[in-house]
């Protein structure tokens, strides 16, 4: 295939549970010069291919779940390389080379679930990166001087090892948006650092040996704070500063040691974990909370919760009065003569018909019920026969729905999705590159740049066991036209080939609660583009100006560039000055 030049035209790759041990992986490789983005998940790699060196417009590579120990080759090449996620391997500090930090478009890193001691050396110098996951490692410190350059974070995973406490230098994190230190000793921390970072709106601390005595006692600063788990720690009430948190969402509680939830109300609180704790009763505000759509007390054997306050039922008020209202009482206390209540005359009774019901007799309890049964049996069986005419009758006059009449077009839908698409649980991204929706790396879900336009698909499996999709499509505040109207149109494809029902369209800032919901943490707007567009562009040509001395060369003539001075002019000679669109003699 090399021969006939269609390599160079790949722009992406999936190699996944491919087998590339012993030196197996595919020479042909360094011909796709074009590949933008490169899967080599569950491949066996044990190092970096050489042949990646020749990929120079990489811009994606990821290398999940294979035996790498060291990062030396030929990734500190890859200038235009800007997602790296080597999760899941056994690469180690002294594995990485710091020339991998100097890559200038390096914006999202995943070193997760390593055998890191220590952050590796020169990460300080990626100053481009917005997203960095170190966690599930064993790390024991982060240096100083790590925070001082990488000002720009959005995103940082620290959780699952060893650290004891942040540098002070954390508080100039001042964009970041998700911080996440989960399962790390961080007992004697006192979050001084925290009031500090303005942008955040997640923060996870879970198991990480919290107190009322170690948590900040004001956080009025954090007004974008939506998302807060504080669950297995030593908490015994709710921490004051929580109910300042204007735009609270989602609290995580649970696995601590709470007695009591003070009255304090979070009015935006949509989700509330309290399981698994020491309650013994709520407030009354707890039914006051308008938003409110989950609520989780289970591992409160004690707890007895509030009465919900009954509202008053309209006109219920006159019982409250020992008055009788009615007309004739109120004629009565006016003087008024009333007319005596009327009761019904008594029916005459007709003997002969009594004596001929005795002489029937009563039926036996048998025979009536069977008699009952088979008359209802009867009369339900006439009922669905009439409707069962009447639904035929109406079916033949009501015309056809128009999403039944719609037909799949005949596409081949393989061209822009894998086969192995919604077959399994889980959220997929895609964001639409060159007219062609192009999948993304688990590690950048939710984060969406602003020019650019995504596809989201959330496959689940219901109580029958079938598979669901709920289908979506992004479109940023500055994306070019040429991507929405791909965005919506590759999102109709995915439903065609799934066979869905419907998808659903969102706008930047103007996302649905059920879209949030599909991320584990809210979504991250980045500036600029990823993705060119799919239409061509033309950048205005850039003319060097430049200076030429004319010397005759027999029947022809000799240009000799000189510098473009004014002492370089010589009246016995002739110059030439190419200004670029204009040439002056």
């Amino acid at each position: 295939m090399a021969n006939t030049g269609l390599l160079p035209f790949v722009r992406g790759v999936d190699f996944t549970c491919n087998d590339f041990s012993d030196e197996k992986f595919p020479d042909a490789i360094r011909y796709m010069t074009g590949l933008q983005w490169l899967r080599l998940d569950k491949t066996n790699l044990t190092d970096i291919p050489e042949e990646l060196g020749k990929l120079m417009k990489l811009e994606n590579l990821s290398l999940k779940k294979n035996s790498l120990e060291k990062l030396f080759g030929e990734l500190t090449e890859l200038k235009c390389l800007r997602s790296l996620n080597v999760r899941h391997n056994k690469v180690k500090s002294s594995g990485i080379p710091a020339e991998l930090f100097h890559l200038e478009e390096l914006t999202t890193l995943d070193l997760s679930h390593n055998r890191l001691k220590e952050v590796p050396e020169g990460l300080e110098k990626a100053k481009s990166l917005l997203v960095l996951n170190l966690s599930h490692n064993m790390i024991e410190s982060i240096p100083p001087t790590l925070f001082v350059q990488l000002t720009d974070l959005l995103f940082l995973d620290l959780s699952n090892n060893r650290l004891e406490t942040l540098p002070p230098q954390t508080r100039r994190l001042a964009n970041l948006h998700t911080l996440i230190l989960n399962d790390n000793p961080l007992g004697l921390f006192q979050l001084r650092q925290l009031p500090s970072l303005q942008s955040l709106e997640t923060l996870h601390m879970r198991n990480t040996q919290r107190t009322v005595a170690n948590l900040p006692t004001s956080l009025d600063t954090l007004s974008n704070l939506s998302d807060v788990d504080l669950s297995k720690n030593a908490l015994t009430k709710v921490p004051d500063a929580l109910y300042s948190l204007q735009s609270l969402k989602r609290l995580n509680l649970s696995d601590n040691e709470i007695t009591e939830v003070s009255s304090g109300k979070c009015g935006s609180l949509k989700k509330l974990n309290l399981s698994w704790n020491k309650l013994i009763t709520l407030p009354d505000a707890i039914h006051l909370l308008s938003d409110l759509e989950s609520l989780q007390l289970h591992g409160n054997p004690d707890l007895v919760m509030p009465p919900k306050p009954v509202e008053r039922p309209r006109g219920a008020g006159l019982q409250y009065y020992n008055i009788d209202f009615s007309l004739q009482a109120q004629l009565q206390l006016a003087g008024a003569a009333t007319a005596e209540p009327t009761t019904p005359s008594s029916v005459k009774s007709d003997p002969i018909a009594r004596k001929l019901r005795l002489r029937r007799g009563r039926p036996e309890p048998e025979q009536r019920d069977s008699a009952l049964i088979l008359r209802g049996m009867q009369e339900q069986a006439n009922t669905q026969h009439s409707d069962e005419r009447l639904d035929q009758r109406n079916s033949e006059l009501k015309p056809k729905r128009w999403d039944e009449t719609l037909e799949k077009p005949p596409l081949d839908y393989s061209e822009f999705f894998d086969e192995d698409t919604g077959q399994t649980p889980g959220l997929q991204v895609w964001e639409i590159e060159n007219f062609i929706p192009a999948p993304i790396d688990e590690v950048a879900h939710g984060k969406f740049f602003e020019g650019d336009c995504y596809i989201i698909l959330k496959t689940a499996i219901e109580e029958q066991g079938q598979l669901s999709w709920d289908i979506h499509f992004w479109i940023g505040s500055k994306a070019t036209l040429d991507k929405g109207a791909c965005a919506a149109m590759h999102a109709v494809n995915l439903r065609n080939l799934l066979g869905a029902k419907r998808t659903q369209r969102h706008e930047q800032g103007d996302e649905t609660p059920e879209f949030l919901a599909l991320f584990a943490t809210p979504p991250v707007y980045i500036q600029g583009s990823h993705t060119p567009s799919g239409f061509f562009t033309v950048d205005d040509p850039h003319y060097v100006t430049r200076l030429y001395r004319v010397h005759a060369a027999g029947s022809s003539i000799h240009l000799e560039p000189v510098p473009v001075r004014w002492d370089s002019l010589d009246p016995r000679y002739v110059f030439v000055l190419d200004a670029g669109l204009t040439i002056y003699l």
